[in-house]
Protein backbone atom coordinates (compact mmCIF):
# COMPACT_ATOMS: atom_id res chain seq x y z
CA UNK A 1 0.00 0.00 0.00
CA UNK A 2 1.76 3.20 -0.88
CA UNK A 3 2.11 6.07 1.21
CA UNK A 4 -1.07 8.70 2.32
CA UNK A 5 -0.34 11.73 0.31
CA UNK A 6 -1.39 15.51 1.05
CA UNK A 7 -0.99 18.55 -1.59
CA UNK A 8 0.58 21.30 0.17
CA UNK A 9 0.15 24.68 -1.66
CA UNK A 10 3.31 26.60 -0.33
CA UNK A 11 6.30 27.94 -1.25
CA UNK A 12 9.77 25.58 -1.48
CA UNK A 13 12.26 26.26 1.97
CA UNK A 14 9.55 28.03 3.32
CA UNK A 15 9.63 27.32 7.23
CA UNK A 16 6.04 26.47 7.25
CA UNK A 17 7.02 23.93 4.42
CA UNK A 18 10.18 22.23 5.88
CA UNK A 19 8.82 21.59 9.08
CA UNK A 20 5.25 20.78 7.81
CA UNK A 21 7.29 17.72 5.31
CA UNK A 22 9.34 17.28 8.56
CA UNK A 23 5.94 16.18 10.34
CA UNK A 24 4.70 13.94 7.59
CA UNK A 25 8.05 12.33 6.72
CA UNK A 26 8.17 11.41 10.65
CA UNK A 27 4.07 10.19 9.79
CA UNK A 28 5.03 8.45 7.01
CA UNK A 29 3.09 11.04 4.59
CA UNK A 30 4.11 11.59 1.02
CA UNK A 31 4.05 15.72 0.27
CA UNK A 32 3.62 17.13 -3.10
CA UNK A 33 4.42 20.71 -3.08
CA UNK A 34 2.41 22.88 -5.47
CA UNK A 35 2.84 26.74 -6.20
CA UNK A 36 -0.16 28.74 -5.45
CA UNK A 37 0.16 29.94 -9.07
CA UNK A 38 1.41 27.73 -11.41
CA UNK A 39 -0.40 24.47 -10.64
CA UNK A 40 -2.24 22.10 -12.87
CA UNK A 41 -5.17 20.51 -12.17
CA UNK A 42 -3.75 17.05 -12.79
CA UNK A 43 -1.29 17.58 -10.27
CA UNK A 44 -4.32 17.12 -7.60
CA UNK A 45 -4.06 13.95 -6.77
CA UNK A 46 -4.07 13.28 -2.93
CA UNK A 47 -6.24 12.52 0.23
CA UNK A 48 -6.27 15.94 1.36
CA UNK A 49 -5.39 19.63 0.36
CA UNK A 50 -3.16 22.31 2.68
CA UNK A 51 -2.94 25.64 2.11
CA UNK A 52 -0.27 27.74 3.45
CA UNK A 53 -0.52 31.82 2.69
CA UNK A 54 1.60 33.22 -0.13
CA UNK A 55 4.64 35.78 0.67
CA UNK A 56 3.96 38.98 -0.12
CA UNK A 57 5.17 42.14 -0.09
CA UNK A 58 4.03 42.71 3.27
CA UNK A 59 6.18 46.36 3.64
CA UNK A 60 4.36 47.58 0.87
CA UNK A 61 1.10 48.36 2.58
CA UNK A 62 -0.91 49.95 -0.78
CA UNK A 63 -0.32 46.30 -2.37
CA UNK A 64 -2.86 44.35 0.01
CA UNK A 65 -5.96 45.12 -1.30
CA UNK A 66 -4.80 43.81 -4.88
CA UNK A 67 -2.56 41.07 -3.19
CA UNK A 68 -5.75 39.77 -1.62
CA UNK A 69 -7.76 39.65 -4.74
CA UNK A 70 -5.24 37.70 -6.66
CA UNK A 71 -4.84 35.41 -3.80
CA UNK A 72 -8.84 35.25 -3.83
CA UNK A 73 -8.96 34.25 -7.22
CA UNK A 74 -6.36 31.67 -6.70
CA UNK A 75 -7.79 29.81 -3.86
CA UNK A 76 -11.10 29.78 -5.46
CA UNK A 77 -9.61 28.00 -8.59
CA UNK A 78 -8.29 25.68 -6.26
CA UNK A 79 -11.15 24.92 -4.80
CA UNK A 80 -13.47 24.91 -7.65
CA UNK A 81 -10.95 21.75 -9.59
CA UNK A 82 -10.17 20.14 -6.07
CA UNK A 83 -14.17 19.31 -5.67
CA UNK A 84 -14.53 18.48 -9.00
CA UNK A 85 -12.25 15.69 -8.10
CA UNK A 86 -13.27 14.95 -4.42
CA UNK A 87 -10.08 15.85 -2.75
CA UNK A 88 -11.12 17.69 0.99
CA UNK A 89 -9.16 20.20 2.20
CA UNK A 90 -7.18 20.36 6.10
CA UNK A 91 -9.29 24.25 5.89
CA UNK A 92 -11.23 24.99 3.37
CA UNK A 93 -10.46 28.38 0.32
CA UNK A 94 -13.64 29.48 1.00
CA UNK A 95 -13.14 29.53 5.04
CA UNK A 96 -10.03 30.74 4.64
CA UNK A 97 -11.17 33.73 2.34
CA UNK A 98 -14.04 34.22 5.04
CA UNK A 99 -11.58 34.86 7.84
CA UNK A 100 -9.12 37.28 5.85
CA UNK A 101 -11.91 39.22 5.58
CA UNK A 102 -11.87 40.99 8.94
CA UNK A 103 -15.76 42.30 8.27
CA UNK A 104 -17.30 39.47 7.10
CA UNK A 105 -15.68 37.00 10.33
CA UNK A 106 -16.20 39.85 12.69
CA UNK A 107 -20.16 40.18 11.78
CA UNK A 108 -20.17 35.92 11.52
CA UNK A 109 -19.04 36.34 15.30
CA UNK A 110 -21.69 39.12 16.11
CA UNK A 111 -24.19 37.78 15.00
CA UNK A 112 -23.85 34.63 17.71
CA UNK A 113 -23.10 37.02 20.17
CA UNK A 114 -19.77 35.75 21.12
CA UNK A 115 -17.74 38.58 22.92
CA UNK A 116 -15.79 40.23 20.39
CA UNK A 117 -13.89 43.68 20.29
CA UNK A 118 -16.25 46.29 18.97
CA UNK A 119 -16.64 47.30 15.37
CA UNK A 120 -17.88 50.90 15.16
CA UNK A 121 -17.57 51.50 11.20
CA UNK A 122 -16.53 48.85 8.74
CA UNK A 123 -15.85 51.66 5.81
CA UNK A 124 -13.51 54.51 6.31
CA UNK A 125 -13.13 57.41 3.87
CA UNK A 126 -10.94 60.06 5.74
CA UNK A 127 -9.40 61.34 8.96
CA UNK A 128 -12.17 63.77 8.91
CA UNK A 129 -14.83 60.99 9.12
CA UNK A 130 -13.14 59.30 11.92
CA UNK A 131 -12.83 62.01 14.14
CA UNK A 132 -16.43 62.89 13.78
CA UNK A 133 -17.49 59.12 14.26
CA UNK A 134 -15.06 59.32 17.82
CA UNK A 135 -17.15 62.45 18.58
CA UNK A 136 -20.45 60.97 18.01
CA UNK A 137 -20.04 57.93 19.36
CA UNK A 138 -18.04 59.20 22.77
CA UNK A 139 -15.36 56.73 22.02
CA UNK A 140 -11.88 58.34 22.08
CA UNK A 141 -9.54 55.23 21.21
CA UNK A 142 -9.80 53.28 18.21
CA UNK A 143 -8.19 51.05 16.03
CA UNK A 144 -7.84 51.51 12.03
CA UNK A 145 -7.36 48.12 10.06
CA UNK A 146 -7.33 47.21 6.61
CA UNK A 147 -10.22 44.94 6.19
CA UNK A 148 -7.95 42.03 4.11
CA UNK A 149 -4.48 43.03 6.08
CA UNK A 150 -2.27 40.45 8.92
CA UNK A 151 0.15 40.79 11.06
CA UNK A 152 -0.42 44.00 12.30
CA UNK A 153 0.19 45.48 8.99
CA UNK A 154 -1.22 49.16 8.24
CA UNK A 155 -2.80 49.02 11.62
CA UNK A 156 -3.13 52.17 13.91
CA UNK A 157 -4.36 52.90 17.67
CA UNK A 158 -5.35 56.33 17.87
CA UNK A 159 -6.50 58.40 20.58
CA UNK A 160 -7.80 61.52 21.03
CA UNK A 161 -8.24 63.74 24.06
CA UNK A 162 -12.19 64.28 24.35
CA UNK A 163 -11.59 68.00 25.61
CA UNK A 164 -8.38 69.09 24.21
CA UNK A 165 -8.94 66.89 20.86
CA UNK A 166 -4.70 66.39 21.06
CA UNK A 167 -4.30 62.83 19.58
CA UNK A 168 -1.97 60.17 20.24
CA UNK A 169 -1.10 57.11 17.03
CA UNK A 170 1.27 54.13 17.24
CA UNK A 171 1.73 52.21 14.41
CA UNK A 172 4.65 50.81 12.42
CA UNK A 173 3.79 52.28 9.20
CA UNK A 174 5.38 55.13 7.42
CA UNK A 175 4.60 57.27 5.21
CA UNK A 176 6.83 57.50 2.25
CA UNK A 177 6.09 59.60 -1.18
CA UNK A 178 2.72 59.30 -0.72
CA UNK A 179 3.48 55.43 -0.23
CA UNK A 180 3.12 53.24 2.86
CA UNK A 181 5.43 50.98 3.74
CA UNK A 182 5.58 48.87 7.33
CA UNK A 183 8.54 48.81 9.45
CA UNK A 184 9.22 45.83 12.93
CA UNK A 185 9.30 49.11 14.78
CA UNK A 186 6.51 50.82 16.43
CA UNK A 187 6.46 54.91 17.14
CA UNK A 188 4.12 57.46 18.15
CA UNK A 189 2.76 60.32 16.51
CA UNK A 190 1.59 63.40 18.20
CA UNK A 191 1.23 65.65 15.49
CA UNK A 192 -2.30 65.65 13.92
CA UNK A 193 -1.34 66.37 10.56
CA UNK A 194 1.13 63.49 10.46
CA UNK A 195 -1.53 61.05 11.62
CA UNK A 196 -4.18 62.78 8.83
CA UNK A 197 -1.26 61.76 6.32
CA UNK A 198 -1.20 58.08 7.38
CA UNK A 199 -5.12 57.98 7.70
CA UNK A 200 -6.00 59.56 4.58
CA UNK A 201 -3.70 57.70 2.53
CA UNK A 202 -4.82 53.99 4.32
CA UNK A 203 -8.29 55.00 3.22
CA UNK A 204 -7.42 53.92 -0.19
CA UNK A 205 -7.97 50.63 1.00
CA UNK A 206 -10.40 48.88 2.52
CA UNK A 207 -10.76 50.14 6.57
CA UNK A 208 -12.31 49.01 9.33
CA UNK A 209 -12.49 50.75 12.55
CA UNK A 210 -12.59 49.10 15.92
CA UNK A 211 -12.92 50.36 19.64
CA UNK A 212 -9.68 50.12 21.26
CA UNK A 213 -10.18 48.14 24.73
CA UNK A 214 -7.44 48.63 27.43
CA UNK A 215 -6.01 44.85 27.67
CA UNK A 216 -5.31 43.09 30.49
CA UNK A 217 -1.41 43.91 31.99
CA UNK A 218 1.46 41.76 33.59
CA UNK A 219 4.57 43.54 35.13
CA UNK A 220 3.17 47.15 33.32
CA UNK A 221 2.95 45.45 29.71
CA UNK A 222 -0.67 44.77 27.68
CA UNK A 223 -0.59 41.33 26.98
CA UNK A 224 -2.89 38.85 24.90
CA UNK A 225 -2.73 35.71 23.20
CA UNK A 226 -2.67 34.00 19.88
CA UNK A 227 -4.31 30.62 20.71
CA UNK A 228 -3.98 27.78 18.20
CA UNK A 229 -6.94 25.66 17.76
CA UNK A 230 -7.28 22.51 15.77
CA UNK A 231 -9.31 19.19 15.84
CA UNK A 232 -11.60 20.47 18.36
CA UNK A 233 -9.40 21.69 21.03
CA UNK A 234 -6.99 24.40 21.94
CA UNK A 235 -3.45 22.92 21.23
CA UNK A 236 -1.34 25.80 21.85
CA UNK A 237 -1.39 29.15 23.42
CA UNK A 238 1.32 31.51 23.07
CA UNK A 239 1.02 34.94 25.36
CA UNK A 240 2.14 38.50 23.42
CA UNK A 241 3.40 41.26 25.44
CA UNK A 242 4.27 44.70 25.06
CA UNK A 243 4.21 48.11 26.38
CA UNK A 244 2.68 49.55 23.24
CA UNK A 245 -1.05 48.46 21.61
CA UNK A 246 0.77 46.17 19.18
CA UNK A 247 1.66 42.78 20.68
CA UNK A 248 2.46 40.98 17.71
CA UNK A 249 5.82 38.99 18.27
CA UNK A 250 7.57 40.50 14.91
CA UNK A 251 7.32 44.30 15.91
CA UNK A 252 9.86 43.43 18.74
CA UNK A 253 7.35 42.48 21.22
CA UNK A 254 7.74 39.49 23.67
CA UNK A 255 6.28 36.15 24.59
CA UNK A 256 5.64 35.22 28.49
CA UNK A 257 5.30 31.74 29.89
CA UNK A 258 1.67 31.18 29.92
CA UNK A 259 2.07 30.03 33.42
CA UNK A 260 3.13 32.86 34.71
CA UNK A 261 -0.09 34.63 34.65
CA UNK A 262 -1.33 31.66 37.18
CA UNK A 263 1.87 32.41 39.15
CA UNK A 264 1.11 36.05 40.14
CA UNK A 265 -2.39 35.03 40.98
CA UNK A 266 -3.76 37.23 38.17
CA UNK A 267 -6.03 34.72 36.40
CA UNK A 268 -7.24 32.15 39.13
CA UNK A 269 -6.99 28.69 38.28
CA UNK A 270 -5.66 27.52 35.18
CA UNK A 271 -8.43 24.87 34.42
CA UNK A 272 -10.91 27.31 35.03
CA UNK A 273 -9.63 29.47 32.51
CA UNK A 274 -8.80 27.02 30.00
CA UNK A 275 -12.19 25.79 30.24
CA UNK A 276 -13.50 29.33 29.39
CA UNK A 277 -10.93 29.98 26.45
CA UNK A 278 -11.78 26.26 24.97
CA UNK A 279 -15.36 26.79 25.14
CA UNK A 280 -15.20 30.29 23.43
CA UNK A 281 -13.13 29.09 20.59
CA UNK A 282 -15.67 25.88 20.54
CA UNK A 283 -18.19 28.73 19.95
CA UNK A 284 -16.71 30.64 17.51
CA UNK A 285 -15.53 28.07 15.09
CA UNK A 286 -18.22 26.36 14.83
CA UNK A 287 -19.71 29.51 13.14
CA UNK A 288 -17.05 29.70 10.86
CA UNK A 289 -17.76 26.58 8.59
CA UNK A 290 -14.81 24.67 6.72
CA UNK A 291 -12.01 25.39 9.40
CA UNK A 292 -10.67 22.58 11.20
CA UNK A 293 -7.47 24.96 12.13
CA UNK A 294 -7.84 28.41 13.33
CA UNK A 295 -5.23 30.66 15.49
CA UNK A 296 -7.75 33.49 17.38
CA UNK A 297 -6.23 36.52 18.86
CA UNK A 298 -7.57 37.06 21.85
CA UNK A 299 -7.26 39.82 24.64
CA UNK A 300 -8.69 39.76 28.36
CA UNK A 301 -10.05 43.03 29.40
CA UNK A 302 -8.25 45.25 31.88
CA UNK A 303 -11.40 45.72 34.01
CA UNK A 304 -12.68 42.34 33.94
CA UNK A 305 -10.22 39.90 32.71
CA UNK A 306 -13.03 38.90 30.26
CA UNK A 307 -11.89 37.64 27.26
CA UNK A 308 -12.87 39.45 23.63
CA UNK A 309 -11.85 37.64 20.10
CA UNK A 310 -9.82 40.27 18.21
CA UNK A 311 -9.34 38.20 14.80
CA UNK A 312 -9.47 35.26 13.69
CA UNK A 313 -6.74 33.30 11.28
CA UNK A 314 -7.30 30.84 8.69
CA UNK A 315 -3.77 30.12 8.57
CA UNK A 316 -2.21 30.93 11.66
CA UNK A 317 -0.52 27.48 12.33
CA UNK A 318 2.41 28.65 12.13
CA UNK A 319 3.99 29.30 15.87
CA UNK A 320 7.98 29.18 16.13
CA UNK A 321 8.06 28.41 19.79
CA UNK A 322 6.79 25.34 18.30
CA UNK A 323 8.44 24.25 15.25
CA UNK A 324 11.68 24.81 17.11
CA UNK A 325 11.15 22.88 19.78
CA UNK A 326 8.22 19.28 19.48
CA UNK A 327 7.09 20.66 16.13
CA UNK A 328 3.57 19.54 17.84
CA UNK A 329 1.14 21.45 15.50
CA UNK A 330 2.34 20.45 12.29
CA UNK A 331 2.24 16.79 13.69
CA UNK A 332 -0.94 16.71 14.91
CA UNK A 333 -2.10 18.06 11.09
CA UNK A 334 0.10 15.22 9.42
CA UNK A 335 -1.52 12.36 12.19
CA UNK A 336 -4.92 13.67 11.46
CA UNK A 337 -4.33 13.14 7.49
CA UNK A 338 -2.44 10.33 7.72
CA UNK A 339 -6.07 8.75 9.73
CA UNK A 340 -8.61 10.66 7.62
CA UNK A 341 -7.37 9.08 4.57
CA UNK A 342 -7.26 5.72 5.75
CA UNK A 343 -10.58 5.91 6.30
CA UNK A 344 -11.11 7.15 2.84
Amino acid sequence: MSQPTIILFGEKNSKRTTYFCKAAQEHNLTVTLLSHENWKKAELQGGFIKIDPPSYNTYDILSIKQSFSNYKTQLLQIEQAANERGIPFLNTPSAIIHALDKNSCKYALMKQHLPVTRLLCSHLNSMEQLIDLMRKMHIYSVFLKPVHGSGAGGIIALSMNPNTEKLSAYTAMHSVEGGLFQSKRIRKLTDYRDAAILVNTLCSLDVMVEQWHPKAQIDRNYFDFRVLWQFGSIDHIVVRASSMPMTNLHLNNCAIPFDKLFESGLLGKKETFLNSLNDLCFKAINNLDGLNIAGFDIMLDKKTLLPRIIEVNGQGDLLYSDIYDKNEIYGKQAEYIRQKTTEL
